[in-house]
C-alpha cells in the first residue's frame, strides 16, 4: 500500500487495521526493525519517513527507498515467514501502525479490500525496481541525479519565492546509493546543476529553480 494508499482504503478498512494494531511515535533514527532479523509486525506509516536499506558486502548501507505517510513496511515477511529482507529507520518524527502480523494476515482474510490494495501495492514495486534496473543501466549520472532530486522534490518539496525547497531526509552517500552512483559522482553533478542555475542551497537543503530544465533533463 504504498505512495499514502492507506488514505484511499474505505473506512471500514482502516478502522478495521487501527483496531487491530497499536500506535507508536518514533523520533529521528530510531530503528523500526533490522535486516535479518525474525519478523512480528507489519506496519503503516501514519505521519513522517522512514528509510529502507540493506547492507552491502562490503558493508556499506545501500538505500533501497523511503517511505512515507500510507506506506506499508514488513508485508514480505508477513506473506513468506522469512527474516527481515532491509532495514527501517526513521528519518524524522514518525507515526506508526503497528500489527502482529498474525492478525493482519486474518484481516487480509476479512477484507478482501486491504488484500487487494496490498498486491496493487507490490505489483507497483515490482515495475519500480525493473524500471531502476533499467535506469541503472542506460541512465548517465546527470539523469539519475536529476531524477532522485524529481523525488524529494514530490516527496518533500515547499513552494517557496526562490522556487521549491526540499528539506533532504538523506546524505549525499544515500542519494548516491539510491542513484546507483558514487558519493563523487553525485557531488560533480550537484555541482554542474548548481552551476546551470536549475537549483541552489547548501548542505541538506536544495531549491530547486527551474523545475521544467530539470524534469526534460531526467528524461
Amino acid at each position: 500500500m504504498g505512495a499514502g494508499a492507506w488514505f484511499d482504503l474505505g473506512d471500514d478498512e482502516r478502522d478495521a487495521l487501527a483496531r487491530a494494531g497499536r500506535t507508536s511515535h518514533l523520533g529521528p533514527g530510531a530503528p523500526i526493525f533490522t535486516e535479518g532479523d525474525p519478523a512480528y509486525e507489519v506496519g503503516f506509516v501514519l505521519e513522517g519517513a522512514v528509510k529502507i536499506a540493506r547492507t552491502a558486502l562490503d558493508g556499506r548501507e545501500v538505500v533501497l527507498a523511503v517511505r512515507h505517510a500510507g506506506d506499508v513496511l514488513g508485508e514480505l515477511s508477513a506473506l513468506d515467514g522469512r527474516p527481515r529482507s532491509a532495514t527501517a529507520t526513521a528519518l524524522e518524527p514518525t507515526e506508526m501502525l503497528l500489527l502482529a502480523i498474525p492478525r493482519f494476515l486474518e484481516l487480509l482474510d476479512e477484507h478482501p479490500g486491504i488484500a487487494r490494495s496490498l498486491l496493487v501495492d507490490l505489483a507497483g514495486r515490482l515495475r519500480a525496481s525493473g524500471d531502476q534496473a533499467l535506469e541503472f543501466g542506460v541512465a548517465d549520472a546527470m539523469t539519475r541525479v536529476c531524477r532522485r532530486i524529481i523525488d524529494l522534490m514530490q516527496d518533500h518539496g515547499r513552494s517557496d519565492a526562490a522556487g521549491i525547497v526540499i528539506e533532504v531526509p538523506v546524505s549525499q552517500q544515500e542519494l548516491a546509493d539510491r542513484s546507483g552512483l558514487s558519493r563523487e559522482a553525485v557531488v560533480k553533478a550537484l555541482r554542474s546543476l548548481r552551476s546551470l542555475g536549475w537549483i541552489s542551497g547548501s548542505g541538506r537543503t536544495i531549491v530547486v529553480e527551474d523545475e521544467g530544465a530539470l524534469r526534460r533533463r531526467s528524461l
